[in-house]
C-alpha cells in the first residue's frame, strides 16, 4: 500500500542521514538504493533513477560488485517503466554479464524476466520467449539450493518468467513454445504443492542417492561461498571457479543416475518438462486435452491438443469467463435435491 511505502520511504531517509552523518559509505550506498527502490514502489521514476544511480556509482567505488549489480538491474527496471525501452534493454544486457560472473543464478533469473518483459514490449516476440526460456532453464539449479536469493518476491519473478514466455508464444502463434511454458509452470506448481522437496525425497528416492546429491550440493554451496567472497574482495577466482563446476557436474551426475535407477519417483522430485510431441502421442484420435490460462490484462485463452494438431484459441474477455467460472463453482457446491 502507499500508506506503508510512505513510511518505508522515511525510514530508509533517516537510515540514510545516519550513514552519510557517520560516513558510513557501504551502508551509505545501500540506503541510496534502497531509497530509490521505495521510490520505483510509489511510481517516482525520476527520483529512484537518481538515489540509484548514485547508489551504483558508490558501490562500483566501494569495489562491491553485487551491490553494483543490484543497482543497475534496478535503473533498467526504471528506465523500462519511464518507456525507455533500448536504454533498458542495453543495460539489461550488462547487469546479466555481471551477475554471470558472479555466479548469482537468482539475480540472473530477475534479469532475463526483465529482458523478456522489455523485448515483448518491443514486440520482439521470439527474443523474449528465448530470453524467458533461458531464465526458466536456471530456476532447478535455484530450486535445487535455495539460499538467501529465494523468497516471495523472487518466486513471483520466477513466475513472471513463465507468464512471459506464454504470451510471447500465443504473439508467436507457436502452440509448442506455449506449452513448453506452461508444462515449466506445471512442473514448478506440482512440486510446490506436494510440499518440501526434502521430506519428498526422503520418500521417493533412495537413501544413497539422496545423501550422495546432498554432499553434491553442499560442495557446491561452500564453493560459491568461497568465489563470491574472493570475487568481492578482487582476487584470483579463476580456480575457484572450478571448483564451483566440480560440485554442479556432480549434481548432474547424481541426478542422471536417480533418473536412471529410481525413474518413477525421480519425476517427483526431478520432474521433467513434457514435450508437445510426447503429449499429442499419448492422444487417440477424436481426443482433446484442452488447457486454458490467464494473460495479461485478463484475458484468457485455450491451447487445444489433438493427436494431429494444436492451435491457440483465444477467449472472451477475462472477468466474463472469471464470473461464469464463478457461478458454476458456486453451483457445484450446492446441495442436491
Amino acid at each position: 500500500e502507499t500508506g506503508q511505502h510512505r513510511e518505508a520511504l522515511r525510514c530508509y531517509e533517516e537510515a540514510l542521514r545516519l550513514a552519510t552523518e557517520g560516513r558510513w559509505r557501504a551502508q551509505e550506498a545501500i540506503c541510496r538504493i534502497n531509497v530509490g527502490l521505495t521510490h520505483v514502489s510509489l511510481d517516482e521514476p525520476a527520483k529512484a533513477r537518481d538515489f540509484l544511480v548514485t547508489g551504483r556509482e558508490m558501490a562500483r567505488d566501494l569495489g562491491n560488485p553485487r551491490l553494483e549489480a543490484t543497482a543497475m538491474g534496478n535503473l533498467a527496471f526504471v528506465y523500462a517503466r519511464s518507456g525507455e525501452l533500448e536504454e533498458a534493454l542495453e543495460l539489461e544486457r550488462e547487469t546479466l554479464a555481471r551477475v554471470t560472473r558472479l555466479a548469482l543464478p537468482g539475480m540472473q533469473a530477475s534479469c532475463w524476466w526483465r529482458t523478456s518483459h522489455v523485448l515483448f514490449q518491443l514486440r520482439r516476440y521470439q527474443d523474449a520467449a528465448d530470453a524467458a526460456r533461458q531464465g526458466v532453464d536456471l530456476l532447478p539449479r535455484i530450486v535445487g539450493s535455495l539460499d538467501d536469493e529465494s523468497g516471495a518476491s523472487a518466486m513471483e519473478r520466477w513466475t513472471g518468467l513463465v507468464e512471459n514466455g506464454v504470451l510471447a508464444g500465443v504473439r508467436l502463434d507457436d502452440p509448442a513454445t506455449v506449452f513448453r511454458f506452461l508444462e515449466s509452470g506445471r512442473s514448478g506448481v506440482l512440486l510446490d504443492s506436494l510440499g518440501n522437496r526434502k521430506r519428498l525425497g526422503e520418500i521417493a528416492i533412495p537413501a544413497e542417492m539422496r545423501e550422495l546429491e546432498a554432499k553434491h550440493r553442499d560442495r557446491e554451496r561452500a564453493a560459491l561461498q568461497r568465489y563470491r567472497r574472493a570475487l568481492d574482495q578482487g582476487e584470483d577466482v579463476e580456480d575457484l571457479w572450478k571448483e564451483v563446476e566440480v560440485a554442479r557436474d556432480g549434481i548432474t551426475e547424481v541426478v542422471h543416475r536417480i533418473r536412471r535407477d529410481a525413474r518413477l519417483q525421480a519425476d517427483l522430485v526431478h520432474p521433467e518438462v513434457a514435450t508437445l510431441a510426447a503429449i499429442r502421442s499419448t492422444l487417440n484420435q477424436g481426443d482433446a486435452l484442452v488447457l486454458y490460462a490467464l494473460g495479461d490484462h485478463h484475458s484468457f485463452f485455450a491451447l487445444v491438443i489433438e493427436p494431429d494438431s494444436a492451435r491457440i484459441v483465444e477467449l472472451e474477455d477475462g472477468k466474463s469467463i472469471l464470473e461464469i467460472a464463478a457461478s458454476l463453482a458456486d453451483a457445484a457446491c450446492q446441495p442436491l435435491d
